[in-house]
């Protein structure tokens, strides 16, 4: 079956279910596999985003709807069908982010340079831009996430920054924290009272996870804080109703993956160090079956059964390195 059949297939009012697809982006182009067995649906011709920026690494974000996925390169942020991988956006840019659709699916949130940009995806239009100089002290924008209404868009920037917008106003919702690190990650709890941030560690902190409690003051560390052996954080992601947390940390000789329980915020499991995975970007399906976890530094894609941690087996193996991963949403 190909993948528009696939999808298509998809009944949209039923309760999310197994994923059918994992996309799958590699250097210049996104691959797309078959869940069922892991086997190859198609790969898209090289994206005219063109390859990845060096950091963070450029991810990828499939659309509510599976209709299209986003990600980025150096020459831009691109969006694509789902169906062919043909263009339907790009927006010419220099700088390396991961941008963010947001849950209704009507827009992404983009940076350029300082400022970010707010795509509209029906007519494919700017609707919004912030300038750095309304964002209170933020630069270099890297990650995004939207609240679970859309209500507000969290920004992290190069420079260890976090700022909430208010996305009716496009104001300031928060104050700016400085988390001292790179924001390489960032993302909502899905009841909206979290914010967890994946840092790059070059400051004396040792802090490489930072969860914040959502407020209009912003206090580091103020929920739950982390540090790894490792010496960063390049992906974050909660299960779908927030009962779990996954953290993935990398250096030069050591890596690891570990959940952990967000009401005791005690471990409940982990994969030991592994200097050959270096975990860059994670991806959990929506139905918390499955966890991809993908590394933009070795040829190293792994994904793992949730409820035991345990490693499938019999999946793909990359063609180049893995800068983004997403499960379509059933």
């Amino acid at each position: 079956m190909d993948i528009k059949s696939i999808l298509i297939a998809i009944d949209k009012d039923s309760a999310p279910g197994p994923p059918t697809i994992l996309a799958v982006r590699y250097s210049n182009v996104v691959s797309f596999y078959n869940v069922s067995d892991w086997s190859l649906n198609y790969t898209t011709p090289e994206l005219s985003c063109s390859h990845e920026e060096l950091a963070p690494p450029s991810g990828l974000e499939i659309s509510p709807d599976n209709s299209f996925f986003v990600t980025s390169g150096q020459a831009g942020t691109g969006v694509y069908s789902m169906s062919n991988g043909t263009e339907l956006y790009l927006l010419e840019n220099s700088v390396a982010s991961r941008p963010r659709i947001s849950n209704s699916g009507d827009y992404i949130a983009i940076a350029d340079g300082d400022d970010i940009i707010i795509v509209e995806t029906v007519t494919w239009t700017i609707e919004q831009t912030i300038y750095n100089a309304d964002l209170g002290g933020i630069d270099d924008c890297l990650v995004f996430a939207w609240n679970s209404d859309d209500t507000k868009l969290v920004v992290g920037d190069f420079r260890g920054h976090v700022v909430i917008l208010e996305t009716n106003t496009w104001t300031l919702w928060s104050n700016v924290v400085d988390l001292l690190d790179n924001v390489y990650d960032i993302n909502f709890s899905p009841d909206d009272t979290l914010i967890a941030v994946s840092l790059d560690d070059y400051s004396t902190d040792d802090i490489v996870i930072n969860i914040m409690e959502v407020a209009t003051t912003l206090v580091s560390g103020s929920e739950f804080t982390h540090n790894f052996t490792g010496q960063n954080s390049y992906g974050n992601c909660f299960n779908s109703d927030g009962s779990e947390f996954i953290g993935a940390n990398e250096d030069d000789s050591s890596s690891s993956i570990e959940i952990w329980n967000t009401t005791t915020w005690i471990s409940r499991a982990s994969q030991p160090n592994n200097a050959s995975l270096s975990p860059s970007v994670i991806s959990i399906s929506d139905d918390n079956t499955y966890l991809a976890v993908g590394s933009d530094n070795t040829l190293n894609l792994m994904i793992y059964n949730v409820d035991d941690f345990t490693e499938v087996t019999g999946i793909p193996t990359p063609s180049s390195e893995v800068t983004g991963v997403a499960w379509n949403h059933p």
